[in-house]
This record gives C-alpha cells, structure tokens and sequence, in this order.
C-alpha cells in the first residue's frame, strides 16, 4: 500500500510489500496471543517472516513461494471461512489501501475472537464515511511509525502510517502511541 500517485505507476494488484522494520517495531509494543495467525495479503512473506515460529495460514492472489504452514493462493476477500477460525489469535496485514475497509470488515465476520491488526495510512481515521466501520467494528488502538516507510525499496511516499489494531472487546475509544524512531540504517 503506497500514496505513489506522484508521477510514479502503481503496482500490479497494489504489491507493495511491508518493510521488516515496520513490524519490528510493532512487536516492540503488541504481541499476538497463543494461537495461529492469518495474512490475507502475504506477497513474499515479510511480516510472516517475522514471526517464524508460529503456525500461519497466508493468502495472496498472486502464485507466491509458501512461507507458511498453510497457504491459499486466492483472493482472500472470496474466502468464506477458515477451517479452525477458533484458534485465530491475530490478523497482521498490509492490505490494498483501497480495499482496507473491505479487508477489516470481512476479517471481524471471519474471525470473531482474534486481534485484526493492519497497517494503514495515518489518515485512514479521518472519513465520516467509515464512522459507521469505527460503530461497528470499534476504535482500534493506533500506534504511528515516526518514520515513512518505504514500498519499493527506494523513496518514502507522502503519507504518514500506523499499525492499527482492533482488540476483540468492542471499544468506542482506544489509544495513540508514536512508535520509537528506526535508525536509517536498519530502513
């Protein structure tokens, strides 16, 4: 998920894979609890990769090389159910910006006990037209990256992110915290 639309052409189905730092730094503040773990969009498997020890299901659209223990290669958004939802603990993703909404709404009817934590543009918050996700799903727990990502390798995009996380007890409010800053060598 990338703003590139600076000049630059976006991505065949938006693969914009999610710097290893980015997750680092979540789980410097947010563990996921016993169980297993789902990426609906897993591209090449860096957030999988960072937690190598756990029993992952992973979806992608595109023909990608399994890191997982259980991959679909489908649209996750088509997946009617997952066989052991029960033992979900955590959602971790990096959807298509676009399909954000899509991804959080179909993640909470699939998975009604597990944590969905996904990483969006800072303004994902602001839009009166998703006050009815926030009423319906509840206020996530939003922790910013004080550094800009980079989806491709090279520059940084326009936009400021954060990893949202929305716990499985409904909330109307949560919390805000600056993630610590990642030295330019380690991005």
């Amino acid at each position: 998920m990338s703003s590139t639309n600076r000049g630059s052409e976006r991505r065949v189905d938006d693969a914009y894979e999610t710097p290893a730092w980015c997750v680092r730094r979540l789980l410097e503040v947010w563990q996921p609890r016993e169980g297993e773990l789902v990426e609906p969009c897993c591209g090449s498997g860096q957030i999988v990769r960072c937690l190598p020890d756990r029993f992952w299901h992973t979806y992608d659209v595109r023909l990608v090389v399994p890191v997982a223990t259980h991959h679909v290669t489908e649209d996750f958004l088509d997946c009617r159910g997952v066989i052991g939802a029960d033992r979900i603990a955590a959602v971790i993703t990096n959807p298509p910006f676009s399909l954000a909404e899509e991804f959080i709404r179909h993640c909470d009817e699939l998975f009604r006990t597990a944590d969905l934590v996904f990483l969006l543009r800072l303004n994902f918050l602001g839009s009166a037209g998703r006050l009815k996700l926030w009423r319906d799903v509840g206020t996530p727990d939003v922790f910013v990256l004080p550094n800009r990502p980079s989806f491709t390798g090279g520059k940084t995009d326009s936009c400021e992110y954060a990893w949202f996380i929305f716990r499985r007890e409904y909330r109307d409010a949560g919390i805000v915290k600056i993630l610590a800053e990642t030295p330019q060598a380690e991005r």
